[in-house]
């Protein structure tokens, strides 16, 4: 959490150490909001004032981050990732992963290996 330590609302800080935590599940901002102690309408207002992207925006930014550390860091299955991280199969993951990356998820992994051994 040290790259928003410009966070100075506490229930925003818990929110995105709840995030952080569930990144790999399903996660209703709705919940994350009362589990804060905000209102939804609150919640996005003050997370967007004060991080700077939407909740959702900062979501699947955690998710990408974890995808490319697995895809780059181990030889596990594309569609394992994919699960682990919540998606229901290796076609929402790849659909998740090219509309937030530009590349399919293999493509990815492969150009990684191909620039680590150069």
């Amino acid at each position: 959490m040290g790259r928003f330590a410009s966070v100075h609302d506490f229930r925003l800080r818990k929110a995105i150490q709840v995030l952080e935590q569930r990144v790999c599940e399903p996660v209703e901002l709705d919940i994350v909001a009362r589990e804060s102690g905000l209102s939804r309408p609150h919640f996005y207002k003050l997370f967007r004032q004060q991080v700077g992207v939407t909740p959702n925006i900062y979501l699947n930014s955690l998710r990408m981050e974890r995808a490319i550390e697995r895809l780059t860091g181990t030889t596990e299955a594309v569609a394992a990732i994919g699960l682990e991280l919540g998606f229901s199969s290796q076609a929402s993951f790849s659909r998740f992963f090219i509309a937030n990356g530009v590349v399919p998820p293999s493509t990815y992994r492969r150009s990684a290996q191909i620039a680590c051994t150069q």
